[in-house]
């Protein structure tokens, strides 16, 4: 058996006669109580889990007995002066110890246990505190039995991340500058003359955007997830005969046949790259879909007035990088987060009248050409 040492710790707080902090409380069972707190937050117990990250990291894949020991190769068996097969030995309950038959390596396995010991205690405490306490990402070099920390600052991902999040008040101001624009001047520059009214256009919407077989999910948000909403599941040419959204939401992408939920595994395809913003004017809004059209080269699909105080704008759907890069700047320019990276957040459709309003969802812009049909 190697080394153990108890870490227990056991205080008697005898109670002072005549003094009570209460009724039938003696001082001492309140005093006992506080020292107990503060030896509890100095003195976190063994968390064995947070031990076996930090040795694996020191020394990598260990195989832990049942009484907490592993063998593994001496770290330090340069010293050996006769090699031999016998393994070194880990113990991680009590205090932790590696251990080793040859005297020649005691000297730089005290350094290395002090330094076992010091990590330990890190991980133990940022655990019981809440912290992250993961240190098994340190990494160890056993030629000179130093744990180096993992490089410091930002990854190069990070780093892109946040210039990119630094360009959104640019692009905003960029796009009400080049592209400042009122409603009508939107609907006069829709290539398809948009003179239907409101009520009429939601079959429109549906032959423009979509293929005819391609599952459209229309209705009130919460119309997703249970067998009786599979009635909102509908191909787009179902949806076109219709005539009338049976609610006043749609979504950006399509869905298997079959399915009655818009979660991410029923989903068949992201056909459209939906943009809106609660925070924006509609007129704001407008001169950013312009700036993305233009300066972006992305299809300006359509424009669809909310009923209320937001525009949404359908685009094509860019490629993987390119998306990645419009999810980071876009929120910082006022666009709604959630709508870009979110599957299942829906959207306003055309023809619509909202109740709370009075006023109809309807198309400003459409461009056929950029469909992609």
């Amino acid at each position: 058996m190697g080394p153990t040492h108890d870490r227990g710790h056991s205080f008697r707080v005898p109670a002072v006669a005549g003094h009570h902090l209460g009724k039938n409380k003696p001082a001492g069972v309140f005093l006992g109580r506080f020292v107990s707190g503060i030896i509890a937050a100095t003195h976190p117990p063994e968390n064995l889990q947070a031990r076996r990250n930090v040795a694996r990291a020191m020394f990598g894949p260990l195989e832990f007995s049942a009484e907490e020991q592993a063998e593994l190769p001496c770290p330090a068996a340069h010293l050996h002066g006769t090699p031999d097969n016998r393994q070194a030995r880990l113990y991680l309950r009590g205090a932790p110890t590696m251990h080793c038959f040859h005297d020649s390596c005691r000297g730089e396995l005290e350094t290395l246990n002090t330094q076992l010991r010091r990590e330990i205690a890190k991980a133990e405490r940022a655990a019981f505190q809440g912290g992250c306490g993961n240190l098994a990402t340190k990494r160890f070099d056993s030629n000179h039995l130093v744990a180096t920390p993992p490089p410091r600052g930002p990854s190069p991902e990070e780093t892109l991340r946040k210039k990119q999040k630094a360009l959104g008040p640019a692009v905003l101001k960029q796009a009400l500058e080049r592209f400042p624009v009122e409603l009508p001047d939107l609907w006069e520059l829709s290539p398809y003359r948009l003179e239907l009214e409101p009520v009429e256009q939601f079959p429109l919407f549906m032959r423009t955007l979509w293929r005819p077989h391609e599952i459209v999910w229309c209705g009130y948000n919460p119309q997703s997830g249970q067998e009786r909403h599979r009635d909102n599941f509908k191909p787009a040419a179902v949806w076109a005969e219709v005539g009338r959204p049976p609610g006043p939401q749609t979504s950006g992408f399509s869905f298997k046949p079959g399915t009655c939920s818009r979660k991410k595994e029923f989903i068949e395809a992201r056909r459209h790259l939906v943009v809106e913003s609660d925070t924006l004017t509609k007129e704001q809004a407008a001169s950013l879909f312009l700036w993305l059209k233009e300066r972006m080269r992305l299809p300006l699909r359509a424009v669809v007035h909310s009923g209320n105080k937001s525009l949404h704008g359908w685009f094509g759907v860019p490629g993987e990088e390119r998306l990645r890069e419009l999810q980071e700047v876009l929120p910082v320019a006022g666009v709604d987060g959630k709508v870009l990276k979110t599957s299942g957040i829906p959207v306003r459709v055309p023809g619509w009248k909202r109740e709370e309003t009075g006023l109809w969802q309807r198309l400003l812009y459409l461009d056929r050409a950029a469909c992609d049909l």
